[in-house]
């Protein structure tokens, strides 16, 4: 394994005293040390003791090679200074010399690990927990929806480090995803460095691709140990054996394969699933026909899809709602609650989830409640169809309920085949008619004497007019409509004609 002349620098720092040559570098292209030997010719990337030799002149010198030598053999040298680290005739260049093997040693050794671990299958987890002494530092993989797939830290007794658990907590991951400089760095290639203005504390960075895109991401958080130059290079490093158990084994990779799940995805993608096996397996998860149960559906939005962030909602769902099971399923969030296990109602739900609707810019929108597992699909398109019309006339609110927009919902059903105008009450037409053609107000009479529950004083008193003006229209709207308003189903058609007829824009609102 090859190392950066930074990391030996700093290594010998800490035991010796001396100049450092100009030429550093970060880049781990250096082999092990070796003395150099009268009239052998210097290599690139190699480290040379000049302990009883050194190079006839500087024509000899390989610009991306270091020497290293005592003060008192400086002058013979003939070395470049930017190529040259001296060190103090007290200093012995063979203690040195093992210095730097030791250290490519304990590196040698971490590599031996990883590809022994790559060798036998090992998990991501004991590559991490291998790696952990090179940064020591909590390390961490992800998908880049924010699932994690493995991670390794070991917590100091007595201080107060942030724990991984922040980076699966959904107010940190609405924060991330709609951080300019975490969607920029998306797709880049390399080892970057995560600033700390979300966090609080900086992160080194590791995309590692599929076909071309990020897939995965390794995150080292500053936790325990500040970052040094050459951490990067160990990263790069590390990258490639994850890379490689991600692609070969699978058993790793997190899975959301769950009975549960898997039943109701399957309930509502198959219009002809048995609903006989469908009461049977859920029966057996504990979800029972006697049970209640209600369908949520989030509407995500695009920082959601881009950010690939729709399993983490689900989870955090499932953790803050009890009894729930949610899951992705034609670019919304669908969860369904059994509300006997949960022992609270909807409005219950309504309360857990508001902040976290309103917080993360999702919306969300309930069905009826409803017993038994016969209704589940049903409850699904309740509550796609609130999710539709909430946000076509409601869109200022975070939740929509189905039974607020019931009434709307059964007019479009209605519509979906004949217009509002050809379904509403024949005599309404005709009074419509007259209006127009008149200048008569006998809808709004109309409208206002059914909503005061056919009271011809409250009526008058509504339209500001005295009662015997009201009683002469209303005669009149009588022979028009060809009826005594007498008759219940009547009454019924002709408030539910006077909504169809604002459904579509033909009538106004009163």
């Amino acid at each position: 394994m090859k190392l950066s002349l930074d990391l030996l620098v700093q290594s010998l720092k800490s035991e010796y005293s001396f100049t450092e040559c100009q030429k550093n570098s970060d880049a781990f292209i250096f082999n092990r040390p070796i003395f150099y030997q009268e009239g052998s010719l210097p290599e690139n990337y190699t480290i040379y003791i000049l302990y009883d030799a050194v190079p006839p002149d500087k024509s000899f010198c390989p610009s991306d090679s270091v020497f290293l030598c005592q003060k008192s053999r400086q002058k013979a040298c003939n070395i470049p200074e930017e190529n040259l680290c001296v060190f103090s005739d007290e200093d012995s260049l063979l203690q040195v010399f093992n210095h730097i093997q030791k250290l490519f040693d304990k590196y040698e050794q971490w590599d031996e690990q990883l590809h022994a671990l790559q060798s036998e299958g090992g998990s991501i987890h004991q590559i991490l927990e291998a790696s952990y002494p090179i940064f020591q530092n909590p390390i961490l993989v992800q998908n880049l929806d924010f699932t994690t797939i493995a991670s390794c830290q070991i917590p100091e007794k007595g201080k107060d480090s942030p724990s991984l658990e922040l980076y699966q907590n959904m107010e940190f991951i609405n924060t991330l995803k709609q951080d300019a400089f975490f969607n920029k760095v998306r797709e880049w290639n390399g080892v970057f460095l995560f600033p700390d203005h979300v966090t609080g504390f900086r992160s080194l960075n590791l995309n590692i691709k599929k076909y071309d895109h990020t897939a995965f991401r390794i995150v080292i958080p500053e936790r325990d140990t500040p970052f040094c130059s050459y951490h990067k290079g160990f990263l790069t490093h590390l990258g490639k054996y994850v890379s490689y158990a991600l692609q070969h084994n699978t058993m790793q990779r997190p899975s959301r394969d769950k009975t549960l799940h898997n039943v109701l995805i399957n309930l509502l993608s198959n219009k002809n699933a048995d609903y006989m096996a469908v009461s049977e397996q859920l029966t057996s998860a504990g979800w029972l026909p006697e049970h209640s149960y209600v369908c949520l559906v989030f509407r995500i939005t695009s920082l959601d899809i881009q950010n690939l962030t729709v399993n983490s909602i689900c989870g955090y769902v499932e953790n803050v709602v009890p009894c729930s099971c949610a899951f992705s399923y034609k670019n919304q969030v669908t969860a369904f609650v059994d509300l006997h296990l949960f022992g609270g109602t909807v409005d219950d739900i309504s309360e857990k989830l508001i902040y976290f609707v309103r917080d993360s810019f999702l919306k969300l929108a309930f069905s009826n409640p409803m017993k038994g597992h016969m209704y589940l699909r049903r409850q699904y398109l309740q509550a796609s169809a609130a999710q539709k019309l909430g946000n076509a006339r409601a869109p200022y609110l975070w939740i929509h309920h189905f039974g607020r927009f019931a009434l709307p919902y059964i007019f479009q059903q209605a519509m979906a085949s004949l217009p509002g105008i050809m379904l509403c009450h024949e005599g309404l037409r005709r009074l419509l008619d007259h209006d127009r053609e008149k200048g008569t107000e006998y809808m709004k009479t109309l409208e206002v004497y059914l909503h005061c529950h056919l009271n011809a004083v409250q009526s008058a008193r509504e339209l500001f007019i005295h009662r015997s003006t009201f009683l002469y229209r209303l005669e009149k709207i009588c022979g028009i409509l060809e009826s005594d308003l007498s008759d219940y189903d009547e009454l019924l058609y002709l408030m539910i004609s006077f909504a169809l007829l604002r459904e579509e824009h033909l009538y106004p609102a009163g």
